[in-house]
């Protein structure tokens, strides 16, 4: 079993339901309404460990009611919690999300708790951070912790998988591109490069951008074109979308991200292993909510295998 440590978020997600996403100003009628917990960085531990890898989270969660609710949920999964702190006088994470019938989202996120992970914790760390196969990190935990867990790991010989979301406000920092493998969706890579990637050639362009920057790899997560990925010297190499219903996006980033994570972890080579992460993500776009969408490894092996 490969050991996977992630460092991130912990939210709850509010989900509302209704048949499209409210515009500015606009009042919509929800169809339904359901708590259920999430998280960036919870979403891809929770994949993780049910992909078959020994998970480690290192984060955060508020002294309420959704506290123990949400680290009750990741030691159902047999991720171990020993380094999820539990925050006085602030709320866990939150996280509201609006599903049209479409099954697209917009979320908002409330940090509460997860502002609170801080570099001093991951320094702390650094054995967790050196015994991992691959670190796994998001954007939703201070940038200055993201950047301590990335300079620990590189000191460790830690591989890590940088999911670049949300891309925040302003300057994008530098070192959140010294990593192994970059792997934005379309709207970030938009964000950070001013390309829209819509076939290879666009993806090829994007990915040189960001390889340019110090990513070591960039695998860009295109919706309903599967994925595309960008070495040093390449035109993109894409990996087509598995056939599936779509219900609900909100979790198939995560769902990707992890079984990258854990792909190469198992030595997958880089093709392999985002195949292998565009299997899961389609199974999760095929069910509703975050984590509860989270496919099982032989779910996603059984049609890797097709």
């Amino acid at each position: 079993m490969k050991n996977l440590l992630v460092i991130g978020s912990i939210n709850m997600d509010l989900v509302v339901k209704s048949d499209q996403l409210p515009k500015p100003g606009e009042t919509l009628m929800g169809t339904s309404m359901e708590t259920i917990p999430g998280g960036k960085g919870a979403n891809q531990a929770v994949a993780a460990a049910r992909l078959g890898a020994g998970v480690t989270m290192i984060g955060a969660v508020g002294n309420d009611g959704y506290g123990p609710l949400l680290l009750e949920g990741l030691k159902k999964e047999s991720i171990n919690v020993d380094y999820v702190a539990v925050e006085d006088n602030i709320s866990s994470g939150i996280a509201i999300i609006h599903v049209d019938k479409a099954g697209e989202n917009s979320i908002s996120v409330v940090p509460g708790s997860n502002a609170c992970l801080s570099r001093d914790t991951v320094k702390a760390r650094s054995e967790q951070v050196g015994g991992a196969d691959v670190m796994l990190v998001q954007l939703e935990v201070p940038l200055e912790t993201i950047e301590e867990a990335i300079s620990v790991a590189k000191s460790s010989n830690t591989p890590v998988v940088l999911d670049p979301a949300p891309v925040p406000t302003g300057l994008f920092p530098e070192f959140l591109y010294n990593v192994d493998v970059f792997t934005p969706n379309q709207s970030e890579t938009l964000a950070l490069t001013g390309i829209r990637v819509v076939d290879k050639a666009s993806a090829t362009l994007a990915g040189l951008v960001l390889l340019d920057r110090g990513a070591k790899y960039v695998v860009i997560k295109a919706g309903d074109l599967g994925a595309f990925i960008v070495t040093s010297g390449s035109d993109a190499f894409h990996i087509p979308v598995f056939p599936s219903s779509v219900v609900d996006t909100t979790a198939a980033g995560d769902a990707f991200s992890a079984a990258l994570a854990l792909g190469l972890a198992e030595g997958k080579p880089l093709v392999e292993a985002t195949r292998w992460a565009c299997a899961a993500g389609s199974i999760a776009v095929s069910r509703a909510g975050a984590q509860p969408a989270m496919p099982r490894r032989e779910e996603v092996d059984a049609i890797v295998d097709l």
